[in-house]
């Protein structure tokens, strides 16, 4: 673990009443004014400690990229839903060491990193707070959810910004980048432990191991066993941010399982969007996006290597424990697993919207409604029995999972038992309120 080493991500959702705008006010202690909110300003230019602030958009970025204002209306203007992620906010710990020079270069070099992908990054250093550890030098980088398309945003979100692999990515970039920092600077142990300092532990303890640093891995083991000690308790008291490895790696978690939940509600509202009449282009959008999900699991197929392979020949159900509340850990690799040879090898197609006038219009789209509705049924009625066999204690067959639709196997490859367990959770709770309905029914 490396002294220091932190790298959050938090979307800024407009369902927690948040704003990139705002958020982009504050980072860059500057005034700033919301036009989706009736030209709400927000003024942090009293707020001291700002070290560096830039923006840094990629190659052929129109002029309104580069200026902090426009920039970020224009990103609170590409979404239309109520509960919208219009940004992510990453927050990196950087190297006490360093001088302001230096650390302005790392932090610059890994934002133009980042705008290479696509995005733009907003970019501010603060110094640490005068009540606080003199130590804590910090930046914070805003980025956009959407990939630039000429002159304005595309009109789909860059979706893989979103996923575990690439924060992962992004954390062991940042290690190396301030690593290699330190080494310039004149300081080898403290970059060989940057280095390793998004890793888990045990890795960052054997590595430490491997160098001869026997007093950083004893410190790894010292804090592997216990939560906190009294130093770290009275640290806190003072206002000190004691940020560990194993503590980060179960908040990012837990910001991860939100923006999950994010996108699931982005889905639902824009499914309901659809519903109504005369939102044709938001129909079209919507398609357009369960077009690029398809392509991107079509291609995903071609990955599955040894380990669907034996998936598919050794596991005809996969084995939970303890009831729909208490799903086994050891489960959760090979539900996934699972649902991952269910989209890679029978690719079941995205239920699309059909509108009225195709069904007044068409047999044929009347056809695939009736089929739409009995895979409906049939997906139901698979997660009655999951929910019984997960009761009984009983293995979850994977025939039963081959009837849910893509999104819930999307859904169940990306969380596993989570999923799982919020599936047969919804399914009861829409159970019961068709029991209150009748009962209200009968009850007239």
């Amino acid at each position: 673990m490396a002294v220091g080493y932190h790298f959050g991500a938090k979307p800024i959702s407009r369902g927690a009443g948040q704003s990139a705008v705002h958020t982009a006010a504050y980072n860059s202690r500057s005034q700033l004014t919301n036009e989706r909110e009736d030209k709400l300003t927000k003024d942090y230019s009293d707020r001291g400690g700002l070290m560096f602030e830039g923006i840094f958009a990629p190659k052929g970025a129109p002029d309104w990229a580069h200026d902090r204002e426009q920039l970020w209306n224009h990103a609170e203007a590409a979404e239309n839903r109520k509960d919208a992620q219009t940004a992510r906010n990453l927050s990196v710990a950087l190297p006490a060491e360093l001088t302001d020079e230096q650390r302005e270069w790392l932090v610059k070099d890994f934002a133009r990193s980042l705008s290479r992908q696509g995005m733009v990054a907003d970019v501010a250093i603060h110094a640490p707070d005068e009540k606080g550890d003199e130590r804590n030098y910090h930046a914070h980088i805003l980025v956009t959810t959407r990939r630039l398309d000429g002159d304005d945003f595309a009109a789909t979100k860059a979706r893989e910004w979103n996923s575990r692999e690439t924060l992962n990515e992004w954390r062991g970039e940042f290690a190396e980048m301030a690593g290699r920092a330190l080494d310039r600077a004149g300081f080898k142990e403290e970059g060989d432990r940057w280095r390793h300092g998004h890793e888990t532990l045990g890795r960052q303890k054997e590595a430490a191991e491997g160098r001869g640093d026997f007093e950083y891995a004893e410190g790894c083991s010292r804090e592997a066993t216990r939560h906190k000690g009294p130093t770290v308790t009275a640290m806190e008291r003072r206002g000190v941010e004691i940020e560990r490895p194993d503590v980060a790696e179960a908040k990012e978690t837990r910001q991860l399982k939100d923006e999950i939940k994010g996108l699931e509600a982005e889905l639902k509202a824009a499914e309901a969007e659809q519903a109504k009449p005369g939102r044709a282009q938001a129909r079209a959008e919507r398609q357009a996006e369960h077009e690029a999900r398809a392509d991107k699991y079509a291609k995903a197929t071609e990955a599955l290597g040894e380990v669907s392979g034996e998936i598919a020949g050794d596991q005809s159900g996969v084995r939970v424990a303890g009831g729909a509340s208490k799903i086994a850990d050891a489960a959760l690799d090979t539900v996934a697993g699972v649902a991952e040879l269910i989209l890679g090898f029978l690719d079941p197609a995205p239920r699309r919207y059909i509108t009225p006038e195709e069904l007044a219009a068409s047999k044929s789209a009347r056809d695939e409604l009736k089929a739409q509705r009995a895979a409906e049924r049939e997906e139901r009625q698979a997660i009655d029995r999951i929910a019984k066999q997960i009761e009984a204690d009983k293995p979850v067959e994977r025939t039963d999972l081959e009837k849910l639709g893509r999104e819930k196997l999307e859904d169940l490859k990306e969380r596993g038992d989570d999923a799982l367990r919020d599936m047969v959770r919804q399914r009861e709770e829409e159970l019961s309120r068709q029991r209150d309905d009748s009962g209200r029914r009968l009850g007239r």
